[in-house]
């Protein structure tokens, strides 16, 4: 037992040490921590990658997906397996990520990209995204007029002003946006768990039927 738990502390300080070097090596493509690379193994990783689990269950086969705001393109890889026949643009305007995510997670159903993409897909997915930009109404509007059947977005839940310096938003719930007529909202636990209610509620999901 004691070596068996001598094995498992080592084997975290390894990873600890080799998500310190990814840090350090990829600064400019994590943005100040705003950005993940998706080589992470913590909580706050897997909070984001369970995001794009939940949005691979909405996808049927042959959909064309549009991730918006895809970042280092991990989200896109989730959506291009899961095994539905997708074909996946992910656009991101950073080109250092877009770089990254080419070199770690290209697929032959998936294209990343910094040009802006076309206006007509199956669904669009935009996660963490709106809250960063100045008219977020105008934002969901263009996600909308791209999705041919579903938009799912995701936003803070209720974030405290200032709690994070890269958002232009806080204190976002269901009545911050109109979001349309045919939605349904999930919420998020600190914990990564997706849920259609819960008092614990760290990041709210939105699924638009367009």
């Amino acid at each position: 037992m004691a070596k068996k738990n001598q094995a498992n502390k080592m084997r975290d300080l390894i990873k600890k040490i080799v998500q310190r070097y990814q840090r350090r090596r990829y600064r400019s493509v994590i943005a100040d921590g705003e950005r993940i690379l998706g080589l992470e193994t913590d909580d706050n990783a897997q909070c984001h990658k369970n995001r794009y689990l939940f949005a691979s269950k909405y996808l049927k086969k042959g959909d064309s997906v549009l991730d918006f705001a895809c970042g280092s393109g991990y989200g896109s890889l989730i959506l291009a397996e899961s095994g539905s026949s997708v074909t996946v643009v992910g656009y991101d305007i950073d080109e250092k990520a877009i770089e990254f995510g080419r070199t770690q997670y290209q697929r032959e159903n998936m294209e990343l990209t910094t040009d802006s993409p076309r206006k007509n897909f199956d669904v669009v997915i935009a996660f963490e995204y709106l809250e960063h930009v100045d008219d977020i109404q105008g934002a969901y509007d263009d996600l909308t007029r791209r999705a041919g059947r579903l938009v799912i977005a995701s936003v803070p839940y209720h974030e405290k002003e200032g709690n994070n310096p890269h958002h232009k938003h806080f204190g976002l719930d269901e009545s911050s946006l109109n979001f349309g007529d045919k939605v349904e909202f999930f919420y998020q636990n600190p914990e990564g768990d997706i849920l259609g209610e819960g008092r614990s509620r760290q990041n709210m999901i939105v699924v638009r039927e367009v």
